[in-house]
């Protein structure tokens, strides 16, 4: 009889050399002498020409090398990249699980903590006061509350319309976009039915805002190119006139300038939807509408529309830019 076949599936040629592999470098003494009987067996295959260097190989031979090489190393980053990605995704979500579970827990500590306060001092809620009022109030007690409101927001309205002064107006500005207002994310319906923002509306200085209300002066734009250069000549321009509807002006948020289209005037204020701003004199229109109020002394001056750079950006002509830097200082 001969030998019992084994039952195990027997190994590939490629699989014993890799244990092989295996166990000769996981021995340090026999690797380092593997290492040198190799650099020595190269060296001597150099000298008898059996093998050649890259620079005694001919351009061809260089380029097909340089190509096995840049597979290889493709393969091999390949390979790195997958595992760092298998191992790196996995701590990466652990990681954001417990992000995410800390900020809901800080959330629930504060709201938590603003509960106990408010119950201490006997101060609920904006919301839970609205909640408890529209429980409790009919159908004729409801509406004649939001009559007051709306009453209320009308007369502030007209208070910061019609009031001359500036300061005045920055005190109202501020009592109406406090922190709560933000808090309760209602600043859009702030703006939409008072007309303006806190944001929108605060000067520097009263000294400021007249020195630019003196230097107010507007351009003179043909469209015959044919003249030369452009001169710009300070014009007087009625703000208060429906005639500026619909033109470019340049106005001044921030010590910055921006350009925009005015859409409404009163006897203060202009409203202008601007262009945002991303590097000198270079703009572009957002996504949203930055449609504001602006206090007259906050407008420079009247600017022919600015021309497009690029599918996006736009710029102001660089004579009306130059005039209009000078004046915003």
């Amino acid at each position: 009889m001969g030998r019992p076949k084994s039952s195990r599936t027997p190994l590939s040629a490629a699989e014993k050399q890799r244990r092989y592999r295996a166990r000769r470098d996981a021995d340090v003494q026999r690797r380092q002498e593997y290492l040198v009987n190799e650099k020595e067996k190269w060296r001597k295959d150099v000298e008898t020409g059996k093998k050649k260097t890259q620079k005694d190989k001919s351009e061809r031979e260089q380029r097909v090398h340089r190509k096995k090489w840049r597979e290889a190393h493709k393969r091999s980053n390949a390979r790195k990249e997958a595992l760092e990605r298998l191992n790196g995704a996995k701590l990466n979500l652990e990681l954001q699980k417990v992000n995410d579970q800390l900020r809901k827990a800080e959330q629930r500590a504060e709201k938590y903590k603003n509960h106990l306060q408010r119950l201490k001092n006997n101060n609920p809620s904006p919301r839970t006061k609205v909640n408890k009022l529209i429980g409790n109030l009919s159908g004729t007690s409801l509406r004649r509350t939001l009559l007051f409101h709306r009453a209320v927001a009308e007369e502030v309205r007209n208070k910061y319309v019609h009031s001359k002064r500036e300061s005045d107006r920055q005190v109202i500005a501020g009592i109406v976009t406090s922190k709560i207002i933000m808090k309760y994310r209602l600043q859009r319906l702030v703006q939409e039915v008072l007309g303006f923002s806190r944001r929108r509306t605060k000067c520097a200085t009263e000294n400021v805002c007249r020195y630019q209300k003196n230097k107010c002066f507007t351009f003179v734009a043909t469209d015959d190119q044919t003249e030369g250069p452009i001169h710009n000549t300070p014009e007087e321009v009625q703000w208060h006139s429906q005639e500026v509807v619909g033109k470019w002006c340049a106005l001044v948020y921030d010590n910055i300038i921006y350009p925009g289209i005015i859409t409404e005037v009163n006897e203060t204020h202009c409203q202008v939807k601007c262009l945002h701003k991303v590097g000198s004199n270079r703009f572009y229109w957002p996504l949203r509408d930055d449609l504001h109020w602006y206090p007259l002394q906050d407008v420079l001056s009247l600017i022919p529309p600015p021309e497009n750079v690029t599918s996006r950006h736009m710029a102001i002509a660089r004579e009306v830019w130059n005039t209009l830097a000078c004046h915003g200082k």
